[in-house]
């Protein structure tokens, strides 16, 4: 993957640079960020679809999180334990 996006990076800058730039092995052996990998895990059904899968990444979420847990968290603000420490 990380191949295709180096090649469509070289299609954009090679025409306004009009040279063709060397990028360090150490960007091109670079692996496939966990978000995206397991995004395309979904997209390729590569799951066990019995099993349910939650997204709980904080960086680049894709969808909202399911409604139990928006409650769960509304819920707990309500607990005055919620919001000290220990």
């Amino acid at each position: 993957m990380i191949n295709r996006i180096i090649k469509n990076i070289k299609k954009k800058i090679s025409p306004m640079a009009n040279r063709e730039f060397l990028l360090s092995e150490l960007l091109t052996n670079t692996s496939t960020p966990p978000v995206m990998e397991a995004r395309r895990w979904i997209d390729e059904g590569k799951l066990n679809p019995a099993l349910s899968l939650m997204n709980l990444s904080q960086a680049a979420p894709i969808e909202a999180p399911p409604q139990e847990l928006i409650d769960d968290i509304k819920n707990s603000l309500n607990s005055i334990s919620s919001h000290t420490y220990g």
